[in-house]
């Protein structure tokens, strides 16, 4: 049999019926007025589909014919539809926030209890049949107790017991929109919400095994048979694909898989048998059919004129009813409006049960209730059969937690310890960051900002520090050349006053001992027996020259005694004692007799 999808549409009220590999239309059912993407289920029996409308209205569909068979009336606006996986009973959630339960083979209603605050947006069977799970906009998820329905039994004053939820998970802080029931064995719960995240849930040890958050709202969600990729509908047109084996409380970016080809939100999203296809419906009005592997669409489907609210998919139910010797597998009736009071179990010892056009009768105390078909028991031995299914579910799952699930939890319970540590470690680390961030940002300018301030008055102090040393410097060089100056000055006139004495007594010995030479006899004895001497007269003259100024004489001789060649006059101070003077009258014979005696000493050579 082929793999058929069934899609529904608000704005041109059609539902259509097409194959999923090829694309093409089927079947279409007319007047179909669902509004809510959970507003549409199908019986798992295969013969009927229901549709829950916007007039307060259910309408139930048969395969072969394209208008709705029966429309009954409900007590309001249903938002949520969905039917247990026997066929037995339907389910139903109103804007209100109650829900309701009837026996689809009678149409009885016969539950209504309060679930939620608000409007019920999203129902599920969890656990093989034995759990009704809700979700609404209050953000909440009740999981409930079949067999709570079932019971008819009466409190001490007479009325019907309360029901309460057996676990109720309140971690979404925003509305319920999707809740998907894991097609293994029913112990996950799938939950997608309106804060951007999905939650998986196991309601055997009632515990949050993953979350995973996307960059938009979460609006549907699919998962495949095999339970390991998880397909989330967002608000921006995007489906996510998540790997359930390593999901943990981890975030999805753009970088991850991710199938774009709509323009508006997802509405809603199923997975195909095999596990290798997706169908996804979305606000624009197209139908997508993906390739899980490539994440690319293989065909688009633009059937529908309006918003596509629902999709599900299923084998070809046409199949079965084209054969000319196809019988339903159950009849009906119109579901009722309000509810019956439920007859006590012990007055009920027969059951009638319209089918194939005949009334059947049964004893409850002769009935194999194991060798019947659903169709065949009374409303007694459908609670006996619901209890011993959760007893066998919860059998299962104690022998199935005995021999694997005991290693799972201790593995969950370590790993919570060691996520604990971590968020420590964390939170630790997060304040030492926050720390060096405020550091980094307002304290690390304004001590740079002083330590710039520091080394701005350091160096106006060094370097007024040296300018008064250069000041200091520049002073003593300047008192010690003062003083130096000073003791020139003083110092002058002493030297000046004593070397005057010495050149005139120079000049008056130097008379007598010129003398001698004169006469060749003595200087030739003189001359053989001692060393040469320099002679007064050049004395006399060097000291003379450089003493007193003297006016050049021409002597006779063309040789001129050093000291009287031309020199600057220097300025004398006069000396005090007025005999060390020498006579005017003096020098010029003086020098005239040295010349004199020079020129006779050269003669004899």
């Amino acid at each position: 049999m082929k793999e058929v999808a069934l899609t529904a549409s608000n704005e041109d009220q059609i539902v259509h019926l097409w194959e999923l590999r090829s694309g093409t239309i089927l079947f279409s059912y007319r007047n179909n007025t669902t509004a809510s993407p959970n507003g549409l289920s199908v019986s798992p029996c295969g013969d009927y589909f229901f549709s829950a409308q916007t007039n307060k209205q259910l309408h139930i569909y048969t395969w072969s014919k394209d208008h709705a068979v029966m429309k009954c009336s409900v007590p309001e606006q249903l938002s949520a539809l969905i039917c247990t996986p026997d066929s037995l009973y339907c389910i139903g959630g109103g804007f209100s926030g109650s829900c309701y339960l009837w026996e689809i083979s009678s149409g009885e209603l016969l539950k209504i209890w309060p679930a939620h605050y608000s409007k019920v947006t999203a129902i599920t069977i969890a656990g093989r049949g034995a759990y009704v799970v809700t979700g609404g906009e209050d953000g909440m998820i009740h999981l409930w107790d079949m067999v709570s329905f079932l019971d008819s039994s009466v409190d001490s004053f007479g009325e019907q017991k309360h029901i309460t939820p057996v676990q109720t998970y309140s971690n979404h802080t925003l509305p319920i929109t999707c809740l998907v029931s894991g097609p293994c064995c029913g112990d996950r719960i799938y939950s997608t919400s309106l804060d951007r995240s999905v939650k998986i849930w196991d309601i055997s040890s009632h515990l949050m095994m993953g979350e995973v958050v996307i960059p938009t709202t979460a609006t549907c969600a699919a998962v495949n048979p095999i339970e390991t990729s998880l397909f989330v509908g967002g608000g921006d047109g995007n489906i996510y694909q998540v790997d359930i084996i390593v999901c943990g409380e981890a975030g999805i970016s753009s970088s991850d898989k991710i199938f774009k080809g709509h323009s508006k939100e997802v509405l809603s999203i199923a997975s195909s048998y095999d596990g290798t296809q997706v169908v996804s419906t979305g606000s624009d009005g197209v139908c997508f059919v993906w390739d899980t592997f490539s994440r690319l669409p293989l065909r688009s489907i633009s059937s529908h004129k309006g918003p596509v609210n629902s999709a599900i998919l299923m084998l070809n139910p046409l199949a079965p009813v084209r054969d000319e010797h196809y019988h339903p597998k159950m009849e009906i009736k119109p579901l009722q409006k309000f509810p019956v009071a439920i007859k006590n179990a012990d007055n009920i010892n027969t059951t009638s049960v319209s089918g194939s056009g005949r009334k059947r009768s049964y004893s409850s105390s002769s009935i194999d209730s194991s060798k019947l078909t659903p169709v065949d028991l009374g409303r007694d031995e459908l609670l006996t059969c619901v209890k011993r299914r959760k007893l066998n579910y919860e059998n299962g799952l104690a022998l199935f937690s005995d021999t694997v699930t005991s290693s799972l939890y201790e593995q969950v319970s370590t790993l919570k310890t060691e996520v604990a540590k971590l968020e420590e470690a964390n939170t630790r680390w997060e304040k030492v960051n926050n720390k060096l961030y405020s550091y980094a940002v307002e304290q690390a300018p304004l001590a740079a900002a002083s330590a710039k301030k520091a080394d701005i008055s350091a160096n106006t102090s060094n370097n007024d520090n040296n300018n008064n040393n250069n000041n200091s410097n520049n002073n003593n060089s300047n008192s010690n050349k003062n003083k130096k100056q000073k003791k020139e000055q003083t110092t002058a006139p002493i030297k000046s006053s004593t070397s005057k004495p010495l050149a005139s007594s120079k000049s008056s010995s130097s008379a007598p001992s010129s003398k001698p030479s004169v006469s060749s006899s003595s200087s030739s004895s003189k001359s053989s027996s001692e060393p040469a001497k320099p002679t007064a007269a050049k004395l006399t003259a060097k000291q003379t020259a450089s003493s007193v100024p003297t006016k050049p004489t021409t002597a006779k001789s063309t040789a001129k005694p050093p000291a009287l060649e031309k020199s600057k006059p220097t300025v004398v101070a006069k000396p005090a004692a007025s005999s060390s003077k020498p006579s005017s009258s003096a020098k010029p014979t003086t020098t005239k007799h040295i010349a004199k005696s020079t020129s006779q000493s050269k003669v004899p050579s």
